[in-house]
């Protein structure tokens, strides 16, 4: 690589710089080094790059093309030289090309990298583990907190209750048409109710309940899956003062239920809306009780009765 300095006057042009192996100097717009001076042919001299140089040579002009004040025959350029085309001067330079720059290997960076990279492979190898793994059917979450029946306690009636009546009690899963009985008060959240949404008519009453799935697993095991509702009905006077419980509706499951997502169960209360005294609706997951929901709030177990939205 070369450039061609232009003789320095306030009004020169910017030297010209190139790698081509030609270089064709002159009027014509055909050049790739166009000089307009009057004394310079269309096509007035060449540059050319040889084994050993570059050679400029004319292109048989009138007046001729002059390299340090000689008319040029063979001549090979050194740096500094002077081009003489018509009445334009242009000195000659050789342009060394800047050498690639090697990156340095800072090893600073390099060991901070090895380690961020160590540390994700790990995450990455310890959460692949932790939902790899399936819990056991049946396994307690807080062994610490036993299980507790859920008391009845006053519905809607204003009438007080009779201290010498005995106040039953509703066992969890009394009625167990999916094998849960008795299952063990957990409230793990992991089949959440997010809402319960009624529905009267005159001849019933209507329960839609949005269930959100989030077990710990990597799928969501749909038979695993259980809901019920406790409907309470409001006494006869021959029944006493205390709500009448039904019996324990457990409600179909769909068979298509991902994990993170959320479905909607209906149940239908038999009966005017005036004689629901009210519900208890609760999930379980592998027979562990994971929420409950109940209307009045007074319903619900005392143990889960914090934790029911």
């Amino acid at each position: 690589m070369y450039r061609l300095v232009f003789d320095q006057r306030a009004s020169a042009p910017a030297p010209f710089v190139t790698r081509a192996p030609v270089v064709v100097i002159g009027r014509g717009a055909q050049c790739q080094l166009r000089l307009l001076d009057n004394g310079v042919s269309s096509e007035h001299a060449v540059i050319e790059r040889d084994t050993d140089g570059y050679y400029p040579r004319d292109l048989a002009t009138t007046n001729g093309s002059r390299a340090t004040g000689k008319l040029i025959t063979r001549y090979r350029l050194a740096p500094g030289d002077e081009l003489e085309f018509g009445g334009v001067r242009l000195t000659f330079e050789i342009m060394h090309e800047p050498a690639a720059r090697r990156l340095r290997l800072d090893w600073l960076q390099i060991t901070a990298f090895v380690v961020v990279a160590a540390l994700l492979a790990g995450q990455v190898v310890l959460f692949t583990w932790i939902f790899s793994q399936h819990r056991r059917r049946g396994m307690r979450i807080d062994a610490g907190r036993e299980a507790r029946p859920v008391e009845l306690r006053p519905g809607p009636s204003d009438a007080p209750l009779d201290a010498n009546v005995p106040q039953p009690t509703l066992p969890l899963g009394a009625t167990t048409n999916s094998g849960i009985a008795n299952p063990p008060l957990v409230l793990g959240k992991s089949l959440r109710i997010v809402r319960v949404d009624r529905a009267d008519a005159p001849t019933g009453v209507t329960l839609t309940i949005l269930v959100r799935a989030g077990v710990g697993e990597r799928e969501l095991n749909v038979a695993a899956v259980g809901v019920s509702v406790q409907f309470l009905r409001q006494p006869q006077p021959q029944e006493g003062l205390r709500p009448v419980p039904l019996p324990l509706q457990w409600l179909t499951v769909p068979a298509q239920w991902e994990n993170f997502s959320s479905r909607k169960l209906t149940v239908r209360f038999p009966g005017a809306p005036r004689q629901l005294a009210g519900y208890i609706i609760q999930t379980y997951y592998h027979n562990q009780l994971q929420d409950v929901q109940a209307e009045p709030p007074t319903l619900a177990p005392a143990a889960g009765a914090s934790t029911v939205r």
